[in-house]
Formats: structure tokens, sequence, C-alpha cells
């Protein structure tokens, strides 16, 4: 399908640092139930790059609040929305370099599937001030079958436009790469076709898609040709 995105370049970068929260972000809670125990594999990857970015003049920034890596996600993740345009998603939201636009508020989860989203949402009264959403998740569920995945996007976009009344919600197409195992491609395609039926926003071209070794994680310059693309679609 041409919403796929293949491995063109895997950089390979020294001294990775492994599970560690951002500044500012609480520990996350032990206690939890024994089915939370198992860490997803999205919450276990490494943090392979830093993000440099200055402040121009009178400019003021929108950055990301990265959410603590936890097993206890349902317990421990929440959300304040206080901006017009929310994005909310995995961890390959934190990817995104500081940029000049104080109307939009960046919230990332580390090891978040659509379910995870959901819970997030369903915690939060109605917030009839939001003016648009993009929900970038997807990436964690390609172990799933392809209904089963579905089915969860479905409960997401639900539960976001009950959430979210004014507002119009976006579901960014999967680039993912052509690394992976079969079976999850399988997942994420028909992810994609899904998503296509929906308001969507296209995957970048493949030129401009890059991976950690991981195959999962974006590195900064495609994390930056994402939000370019999104700001297109939501004309910012």
């Amino acid at each position: 399908m041409s919403g796929t995105a293949t491995l063109s370049h895997t950089p390979t970068l020294a001294n990775p640092t492994h599970g560690v929260p951002a500044q500012g972000v609480r520990p996350a809670r032990r206690a939890c139930t024994q089915h939370q125990r198992t860490l997803d594999t999205d919450s276990n990857s490494q943090d392979e790059f830093q993000q440099h970015t200055r402040r121009g003049p009178g400019k003021r920034l929108a950055e990301v609040t990265r959410h603590p890596t936890t097993s206890c996600k349902n317990v421990a993740w929440k959300l304040q929305p206080s901006k017009p345009i929310l994005i909310i998603g995995d961890s390959n939201i934190s990817r995104i370099p500081k940029f000049s636009n104080n109307n939009i508020q960046l919230d990332s989860y580390p090891g978040a599937k659509f379910i995870h989203g959901t819970s997030i949402l369903n915690k939060l009264n109605q917030c009839p001030e939001t003016q648009k959403v993009i929900l970038s998740f997807g990436i964690n569920n390609k172990k799933h079958r392809p209904q089963t995945a579905i089915k969860q996007l479905q409960t997401l976009i639900k539960m976001a436009s009950r959430k979210f009344p004014n507002a119009s919600i976006w579901i960014p197409m999967i680039n993912f790469s052509r690394s992976l195992p079969t079976p999850e491609q399988d997942t994420l395609r028909q992810l994609n076709d899904y998503i296509h039926t929906k308001k969507h926003i296209p995957t970048i071209p493949t030129s401009q898609f890059k991976v950690f070794s991981d195959h999962v994680h974006w590195t900064e310059p495609t994390a930056r040709a994402m939000i370019r693309e999104w700001m297109k679609h939501l004309n910012c």
C-alpha cells in the first residue's frame, strides 16, 4: 500500500539512555494490578537522540510533555488540555523538537496503544474549547490482530468525539518500517486502510521516513517532517 514507508536508514548512536523520564515528570506509581505489570516494547526502548532548538526573539515555543514510562498506564496517565490544538500519542510524539506555535499542546505517552488513549480521554470532562485534536497512536498495536486494533481505534475515536464535541479529530496514517515482521506489517496496513476512511493525515514520503534500530522510533528529521505534514493539514 502506498501509505506505508520503508526503512531507508538505521542510525546507530553511542551511549543510549534507558527509560529516563523527562525532567519535571514525577516517577510512576509502583503499585498496580498484576495484569498491568508487563511493559510494552515501546516503553523499554532507547531514547537515541537529543533535541536541539533555539528560542527566537519574542517567540513562544510549543514543546512536548512526556509522561512517565510505567507499567501502570491506565492508573498513572492523565491529560490536562489547555490549548486549542491538542496532539497526543505514543513516545514518538516526544521526538518532535520545540517549534514556534503557542496554540498547540503535545502530550507523549511511552508505549501507548489505542486502548490507553481511550483510558486517558475517559478521565476528562468535556472540553468544548478544544478546536483540533490529533490522535497519533497505532504503532504499538502492531502485534494485535487487525480487527482487534481497528475496534480499539473505533472506540478511541468515539471517546474523542464525546470529550471534544467542537473539535475536528484527525488520525495520522501510520508510517512503518519494512523491517518489521510481516504479520506486524499486515496489521498496520489494514489499520491504515481503515484510517484512510476517516478524517486522516497521509503518511510522509518514504524518502523522509527513517527510524532507529528498533524499527519503531523516529529520527529527529523524521519527527520534523511529521509535524510539518500535520501542521499543513491543520492549517497551522
